[in-house]
């Protein structure tokens, strides 16, 4: 009942605001970027020329003339959420709490979450601070996403969120808030936008962090649902599967024969072969923190908002959590928050998914992904604990 006691009540409650930052415990000095209620002063400013550069073309996500899938058409796993979104760094300076840290690169980011905010100043940036400065960090961050949560008004489905599949066992990126202003000269002046959260880059140095390498292929799978297999050539994948780690990094032959066994093999040789290519306890944990928040708008929807991680060291594929202000069942085109509160355990996801279908057709595999479920259920998701955690982020921002 609880589970869908949180779903209600975030698709219901409505707080906005500020709150004071708290002082860092020691630790690494990214300590003092991010804590569940951490709240940074940024103020953003940009030369009014930068400014209209930030926005990208034009185009047509829905309907006539819209961008074709990257699949065939017909395709089960085509056409899922990749709007194509290209945008612009441009220098920009951002003052914080402590200094101000010029020549910044900064541009906006999100698909659906930009179409929502783009005609108001509050939209979702991406600072990378050492895009035009080597070196320049802050706190050792060298990026860092600030999310508008526009279409989360009670700016705290984010980083609860976070906090179940860390609960979890899943690298998982950590969170802070900030309030932001802009300055446009000749069109804003310490502009206040509101309150964002802070969310921390999927990059080497967090890959370093959880998988004690960070020099593996690291994928943005986006448009597409599933793993769908393109064939044999490697270069069929760079698109849909959308490669962020450095170029000619990783080993995409590995992803290929890890979509034909998922999509192509006998039952046989795909539960004998899976595990030398996923980390299926990884992926169980993942799949149940995802099952239990409602969350629909990533791997289990429209297939996009989740990195795919190919460690060197083990050779295995891990996957991890990104853009979550839509959990708790809060993806409205697909359901209200009651109906997506009820959803099967057993198919969490929506039509077809190849990998979570034969993964839990396996009787151990399925034993072991209820089990996690059973557990989050009754260890996280109570008054006591996510609860508690929901009280003190409501409290934070509806000042």
């Amino acid at each position: 009942m609880f589970i869908r006691f949180i779903c209600l009540v975030l698709g219901t409650c409505s707080v906005v605001g500020s709150a004071t930052a708290q002082p860092a415990k020691g630790g690494a000095p990214e300590d003092k970027v991010f804590g569940l209620t951490r709240v940074h002063q940024f103020h953003l400013t940009v030369a009014a020329k930068d400014y209209t550069k930030m926005d990208p073309p034009p185009i047509v996500p829905f309907g006539a003339g819209a961008r074709p899938p990257v699949l065939p058409p017909g395709s089960p796993d085509a056409g899922a959420g990749n709007f194509g979104f290209e945008f612009e760094y441009v220098p920009a300076e951002v003052s914080t709490e402590e200094r101000t840290l010029k020549n910044i690169g900064l541009r906006y980011k999100g698909s659906g979450t930009y179409l929502a905010s783009q005609r108001q100043a509050k939209r979702s940036f991406k600072i990378d601070f050492d895009r035009n400065e080597p070196d320049q960090t802050f706190h050792g961050v060298a990026k860092l996403n600030l999310n508008s949560s526009v279409m989360d008004p009670t700016k705290v489905r984010e980083s609860l969120a976070y906090t179940v599949f860390r609960a979890a066992g899943v690298p998982t990126p950590r969170t802070a808030f900030a309030e932001v202003t802009l300055t446009v000269p000749n069109k804003y002046d310490k502009e206040y936008l509101g309150l964002y959260t802070v969310v921390e880059q999927v990059d080497e140095r967090f890959l370093k962090t959880h998988f004690q390498d960070g020099k593996g292929l690291l994928l943005k799978p986006e448009g597409i649902r599933g793993l769908p297999h393109l064939g044999d050539e490697p270069t069929a994948y760079e698109k849909a599967y959308n490669a962020k780690s450095k170029q000619g990094r990783g080993d995409w032959k590995r992803l290929v024969e890890l979509t034909r066994l998922v999509n192509k093999a006998e039952e046989a040789e795909f539960r004998k072969n899976i595990g030398s290519y996923l980390d299926v306890d990884g992926f169980i944990r993942f799949l149940a923190a995802n099952t239990l928040l409602s969350s629909l708008d990533g791997f289990m929807g429209l297939g996009h908002n989740y990195y795919l991680y190919l460690s060197p060291k083990t050779g295995k594929f891990s996957f991890l959590p990104w853009d979550l202000d839509l959990a708790f069942g809060a993806f409205a085109i697909y359901g209200s928050a009651e109906q997506l509160a009820d959803l099967s355990i057993d198919h969490p996801h929506l039509g077809e998914n190849k990998l979570i279908d034969r993964l839990l057709a396996i009787p151990d595999i399925k034993t072991a992904y209820r089990e996690q479920v059973r557990k989050l259920a009754t260890e996280v998701f109570t008054a006591e604990k996510l609860g508690k955690d929901l009280a003190t982020l409501e409290a934070l921002a509806k000042e």
